[in-house]
């Protein structure tokens, strides 16, 4: 390979490896606000926001991860300030519930805001029931 090539494959290489350390970083904070202490970056906890924050972002059409979490944070400490429990890691999972692969920004971000809303005054599971009866009739429909 020619220079030019090994300085590309380096700058793509070195890209993909910091984007890892960012969702890793990033998973720590999810799963650090979760527990409610800082934690350990090879624990279950992060593994499992880790695996949620993949899983959300691919539902979310490559979606930011940060701008994923800091919504999520948003919704969590919002319903938390109310006083209703609520664990970012659970909405990440709730948010790839109701969304399909591949689904825009924006709709994922209407469905955040709709299940900060339908959360006020219903538990996490019938939150997120809800809204992918909502969601699934809304795409059916289209």
């Amino acid at each position: 390979m020619c220079k030019p090539h090994l300085i590309a494959a380096f700058f793509a290489i070195s890209s993909l490896s910091f984007a890892a350390q960012a969702s890793d970083s990033l998973a720590v904070k999810l799963a650090s606000i979760d527990e409610g202490r800082q934690m350990d970056p090879g624990s279950l906890s992060v593994q499992r926001a880790n695996a949620a924050l993949a899983e959300a972002t691919k539902a979310c059409g490559g979606m930011d991860a940060r701008k994923i979490v800091d919504q999520v944070a948003l919704v969590s400490n919002s319903l938390q300030d109310r006083g209703i429990y609520s664990r970012p890691v659970d909405i990440l999972e709730g948010l790839k519930a109701i969304v399909y692969d591949g689904t825009d920004e924006r709709t994922c971000s209407k469905v955040l805001s709709m299940y900060a809303s339908v959360r006020l005054t219903m538990n996490h599971s019938s939150a997120v029931v809800g809204i992918r009866t909502l969601y699934n009739t809304a795409t059916a429909s289209q």
